[in-house]
């Protein structure tokens, strides 16, 4: 005899609709924000190069976050690094000499491949400016682009 059963216990599943467009966006309560897109340039010495960022950082409460990666025009949404912004708007610096060293404030998140062109972040991040990357910053960067954001209590 085969028992039938009426009812199946699921986790809780968390459905969003599609962001309106390519981008970064911050899931909020309700709907998303947007996170504003923002460039990072370098400067040279005989000694280092420095990498800081240009923009305006949306501004987002809350110190776990939880962000939607979504891209209409390349399906990569992993070739993103979160970097920590200092008060100088510095995310760090490649030193040359006495030795080739990279310190920058790179972080650590959670990603999960979603599809093709979507994933999701998650990060637990105290008050303060961060940027994401696209790409790596290497020694033969001099620009590039990213998303900036600052995270406050």
């Amino acid at each position: 005899m085969v028992e039938v059963i009426d009812e199946i216990a699921l986790d809780d599943i968390t459905l969003w609709k599609v962001p309106p467009g390519g981008g970064l966006f911050f899931v909020g309560k309700d709907d998303y924000v947007k996170i504003n897109e923002a460039k990072y340039d370098s400067e040279s010495t005989s000694k280092e190069k420095r990498f800081y960022v240009k923009g305006t950082p949306t501004k987002i409460n809350g110190n776990t976050l939880r962000i939607i990666d979504f891209q209409t025009d390349n399906p990569l949404v992993m070739g993103k690094s979160l970097y920590r912004v200092d008060k100088n708007g510095s995310v760090g610096s490649i030193v040359f000499y006495p030795s080739m060293k990279y310190v920058l404030h790179k972080l650590d998140d959670t990603y999960s491949r979603v599809g093709d062109n979507v994933g999701l972040r998650v990060a637990e991040l105290p008050p303060g400016k961060y940027f994401y990357c696209v790409g790596e910053m290497t020694i033969r960067s001099r620009n590039g682009g990213g998303f900036f954001f600052e995270v406050s209590s």
